[in-house]
C-alpha cells in the first residue's frame, strides 16, 4: 500500500514539472502576441481599402477591399494576426482590439464593400511597392482578381457569371523560379467574381 502511495505521488510531481515546462517563463499573453506583431498599414484611397503588409516581399499578401464611396487616410497598424472569415477578414492588433472588414452588410464589420480581393506575387507586388516600401498612388485598377457587376460580361480564367469567388495561381516568370503569383477574390451579392492569369 505504501509502494503505491509514493508511486503516485512520483508520477504526479513529474506530470507536473512537465507541464509546468511548456508555460514560457516571464512573459504574460499580452507580451507573447506582442513578439509575434508585423506592422501593417490601412490605406483608404477613393473607392479602395488597402492593408499592406510595410516590409513586404512578394510572398506576402496584398488585401484590397472595394468600396461604394469614396474615403482617404492612412492607419498604421500593429498586427498580431489576419484571420479570413466566410465574408471577409479580421484583423486582430497586439492591444487586443480587431478590425473587420467585410462584404456582407449584414455583417458586424467596421469596413464594407462589394468585393476583398487578395493578391501576392512579383506582378501584383510592383502595383504596391517599389524599392521605398508603399507606393504613395498604388495601381489597384490592375490587379487580376475583381469583382463585376451581373450587367457586365468580362472573359475569366477562374469565376465567371454566377460565381461569388474564384482564385487563379501560377508562375509569372516561369519554371524554377519560386515566385508564385496567386490571386483570389470574395464578391457581394449583385456581383460576379472574375480571376485573369497573370
Amino acid at each position: 500500500m505504501r509502494h503505491t502511495l509514493y508511486s503516485i505521488l512520483f508520477w504526479s510531481c513529474l506530470l507536473f514539472i512537465a507541464c509546468d515546462e511548456d508555460v514560457p517563463s516571464g512573459k504574460n499573453t499580452h507580451e507573447l502576441l506582442h513578439l509575434s506583431s508585423e506592422p501593417y498599414t490601412l490605406r483608404a484611397i477613393d473607392h479602395y481599402l488597402l492593408l499592406l503588409k510595410n516590409d513586404a516581399t512578394t510572398n506576402d499578401d496584398v488585401y484590397i477591399l472595394r468600396r461604394d464611396f469614396k474615403e482617404n487616410f492612412t492607419k498604421s497598424l500593429e498586427l498580431a494576426s489576419i484571420d479570413e472569415t466566410q465574408n471577409g477578414i479580421e484583423l486582430r492588433l497586439v492591444d487586443g482590439q480587431s478590425i473587420k472588414l467585410s462584404i456582407q452588410s449584414k455583417d458586424r464589420a467596421d469596413f464594407f464593400g462589394n468585393s476583398l480581393s487578395k493578391v501576392s506575387g512579383a506582378y501584383h507586388h510592383k502595383l504596391f511597392y517599389n524599392q521605398n516600401g508603399i507606393l504613395d498612388e498604388p495601381e489597384v485598377e490592375y490587379i487580376k482578381c475583381k469583382c463585376y457587376t451581373n450587367s457586365t460580361s468580362e472573359k475569366c480564367d477562374a469565376g465567371g457569371k454566377g460565381s461569388p469567388d474564384c482564385n487563379i495561381s501560377g508562375s509569372a516568370t516561369g519554371a524554377g523560379t519560386g515566385i508564385q503569383e496567386k490571386c483570389s477574390v470574395k464578391c457581394s451579392s449583385g456581383f460576379y467574381a472574375c480571376c485573369k492569369s497573370v
